[in-house]
């Protein structure tokens, strides 16, 4: 279970709290523990994060934060009478009633959690698919099994299957990373391999971790 904790001078989702080993992890793609929680949450689903905790200033809070400084009351008092500074402060009292007692409530998962969980899909399923690419022979890619090949064949059905099993998305996105290197005729060719993608290094660009 992770807790997203607010900072307090920018109201941003800055801290992630692990409650299993009461870790503090700060969202980097460099930092192995923020992987680890990403990792979580596409494996688990989004029920294991808690929202920031959002809290609730009573009517006391609300009332003071409101009322002008002493000095502006007195100058008020002073200039324009009693009356005229006990109607305003009313006005003030009537806003904040003292039916607001405050308190602190979850706050919902910013949106940028699922993005960024979703980029580490994507980049885990786009390395698996460069793998898979550089340890299939072209016969099997083209769906040519010869017959004294059919137990090497076999042992490539894990690598096949990720290829058959690859979103568009993630494969549009080979193509378009590796064509310097090569002219890529289909998704099968693999007559140049590119290196393997290092884990936990985004493709795509990290939202902002903003509310």
């Amino acid at each position: 279970m992770y807790k997203l904790i607010s900072s307090i001078t920018n109201n941003l989702y800055n801290l992630i709290f692990r409650f299993e080993d009461s870790t503090s992890i700060f969202p980097s793609s460099e930092n192995p523990e923020y992987q680890r929680f990403l990792q979580d949450v596409a494996t688990k689903g989004i029920e294991i994060v808690e929202g920031p905790d959002i809290i609730e200033p009573d009517y006391a809070t609300l009332r003071q934060q409101e009322y002008p400084p002493y000095s502006d009351q007195f100058d008020k008092i002073y200039h324009e009478g009693l009356d005229v500074w006990k109607s305003e402060i009313q006005e003030i009292k009537d806003k904040y009633p003292k039916t607001i007692t405050g308190g602190v409530t979850v706050g919902p998962i910013p949106e940028w959690v699922q993005d960024e969980v979703n980029n580490w899909i994507f980049n885990k399923q786009l390395n698996e698919y460069t793998i898979a690419l550089q340890n299939l022979p072209e016969y099997i890619l083209n769906n040519e099994r010869p017959e004294t090949d059919s137990e090497e064949y076999d042992s490539y059905s894990y690598y096949l299957n990720i290829v058959h099993n690859t979103p568009e998305e993630v494969k549009e996105s080979y193509n378009s990373l590796f064509t310097p290197d090569r002219v890529i005729v289909n998704e099968f060719d693999t007559s140049v391999k590119p290196d393997i993608l290092s884990p936990g290094i985004p493709i795509r660009p990290e939202p902002e971790l903003t509310e």
